[in-house]
């Protein structure tokens, strides 16, 4: 017979299933005082042994049986009670760290490192930061608008292997780009390529290119990328540490132009420095575009709203990569002067216009490069300076243009896009873009006619900058590649060292079935256009005795 009592009374109960004593036989309740004495008893003794089992028997009136199946019952229960007891602490233990842990991890959002002045949400939003800088070297659409006066396009031409999502780390793709030296006289070099992406750590990501012959055919201009590519960090300061590292194997079986021979022979062209000091620039650009800017005019204030400011700045963009698409001149004609030491002559080109964004027709291209005994830096002051434009753009007629919109783009103040007005009665209607940058290895101004009413709508975000017509024109300034100003070039003695300049314009011509007639005429009319200018630059800096 099963009895179960509360209050420790039944311990002396025989448990359930026993066969040691008859069912039939019963137990009576255990006394308060004969549980007060073995209560004392198992405090000392949880495991009496059968001695003294007989000899509480014989104290409390007990049969020894009952004796031993309290102690059973009593140690089971304690064991019950302890557990119990243990997982209540526990529980207890651990909402306490949990409250802790939420309450250090709230504390660190607002903790300043009083080395680089940065909190853990500033490190998150560098490293986000730091992988949409990583995808934008890895993806091809955005590697050329990374550094579009490098790379003049870049196309996937399989990918082997899949990389993890949203990283792409493990990513392999046998990749195709040409590259260019932005200026007509140096042909662009196409490089066949496999390239790998890994994230190492979860701060470092390695980005490695190595050419390879998927075609296995020769090509006249062999060019090779023997291992090379980049190393990006993050760093405490919420800044990205680039390590660039380029092997680059060029054979030139068609000669270079003579004023750009030494420039070619040296690292620039193809070295790493040409892409750190670009992505640098670029990030320069990317963080300046969307500050806050001071506004002097009615286009500066749509300026200084983060919609109008980022349209703007978008068309510039596209402006320039169009620029430094253009100089490749594929099936380009020469119109060589008499000299050719100090100036190339004029190479035309004349191409469909199907590119988006430009206007329909038919493009003439004319550009020239020309060699100056001046610094480049003088050159570059000498195009952006306001009161001296009227000296060398034909656009102007002669008359005074102003800067009424300005954002820069740089710590340089000549790294910055602008809107110019040109003071012309019959064009009123009419303004320039223009954006402009100097680095360590050279400077490029490029510009280009654009309606006001163009710039309303686009400033207002009423139309997509992508769909407006542009077509650019512009300089392109470097040194010339000897070892400084006053010094003899090995290749050319009658040259001492001074800069390089590449004058480049295009000019629309609609499509009409007498083509072949508005060619001849469009080719002409840029001729004179370039050359026109570049009398009117050498008048200015006083070199127009270098012919």
């Amino acid at each position: 017979m099963k009895n179960r009592y509360e209050n420790g009374e039944g311990y002396g109960d025989e448990p359930e299933g026993s066969n040691s004593r008859k069912r039939g036989k019963t137990y009576h309740r255990h006394t308060s005082q004969q549980i007060q004495h073995l209560e004392a008893f198992f405090k000392n003794c949880p495991h009496p042994d059968d001695s003294q089992r007989r000899q509480l028997s014989q104290e409390l009136g007990l049969e020894p049986q009952q004796i031993k199946f309290w102690f059973q019952n009593k140690r089971t229960q304690t064991k019950t009670q302890t557990k119990r007891a243990d997982n209540s602490a526990l529980r207890a233990e651990n909402s306490r760290i949990q409250c802790e842990n939420y309450a250090v991890k709230e504390a660190l959002k607002n903790v300043i490192c009083p080395a680089c002045g940065f909190g853990e949400q500033d490190r998150q939003k560098s490293l986000q930061k730091l992988k949409l800088e990583n995808a934008k070297l890895k993806d091809e659409d955005k590697w050329v608008d990374l550094f579009p006066t490098i790379v003049t396009k870049a196309k996937t031409i399989d990918v082997l292997q899949e990389g993890a999502v949203g990283t792409h780390s493990g990513c392999l793709q046998m990749m195709h780009g040409q590259m260019h030296i932005l200026s007509p006289l140096v042909l662009p070099r196409d490089f066949c390529f496999l390239r790998f992406c890994q994230q190492i750590q979860v701060d470092t990501w390695v980005i490695v290119d190595v050419s390879y012959d998927f075609f296995n055919q020769s090509t006249t201009q062999r060019s090779w990328r023997l291992p090379s590519g980049c190393m990006i960090q993050e760093m405490p300061n919420g800044c990205s540490k680039v390590t660039w590292v380029e092997h680059v194997q060029v054979d030139d079986k068609i000669q270079t132009h003579r004023l750009y021979r030494d420039l070619m022979c040296g690292s620039i062209p193809y070295g790493a420095q040409r892409w750190i000091v670009t992505l640098q620039r670029m990030s320069e650009r990317y963080g300046c575009s969307v500050n806050e800017i001071s506004c002097t005019s009615e286009f500066g204030a749509i300026f200084a709203m983060p919609e109008g400011r980022s349209s703007v700045v978008n068309l510039s963009h596209r402006m320039v990569k169009n620029f430094c698409g253009m100089l490749s001149m594929s099936g380009k004609l020469d119109f060589p002067q008499l000299s050719e030491m100090k100036n190339s002559g004029v190479r035309v080109n004349i191409r469909k216009s199907i590119e988006p964004g430009e206007p329909s027709g038919m493009v003439v291209v004319a550009a020239t490069s020309l060699w100056l005994p001046l610094h480049s830096q003088d050159v570059f002051n000498f195009f952006t300076n306001e009161q001296t434009r009227e000296q060398w753009d034909v656009l102007s007629n002669d008359n005074p243009m102003s800067e009424i919109a300005h954002i820069p783009t740089g710590a340089h103040p000549g790294n910055c896009i602008s809107i110019i007005q040109p003071f012309i009665p019959t064009e009123s209607n009419m303004l320039i873009l223009q954006e402009s940058y100097i680095d360590p290895l050279g400077s490029m101004i490029i510009y280009a006619p654009i309606e006001v009413a163009t710039i309303n709508i686009t400033v207002g975000g009423e139309l997509n900058s992508s769909r407006i017509p542009i077509l650019p024109s512009g300089f392109i300034i470097s040194d010339d590649g000897c070892l400084g100003t006053g010094t003899s070039s090995y290749t050319n003695p009658n040259m001492s060292g001074g800069s390089l300049l590449t004058v480049a314009f295009q000019i629309l011509v609609p499509f009409s079935s007498h083509s072949q007639m508005l060619n001849v005429e469009s080719i002409a009319t840029i001729n004179t256009l370039i050359s026109l200018t570049v009398q009117k630059i050498k008048v200015a800096l006083n070199c127009e005795n270098l012919d």
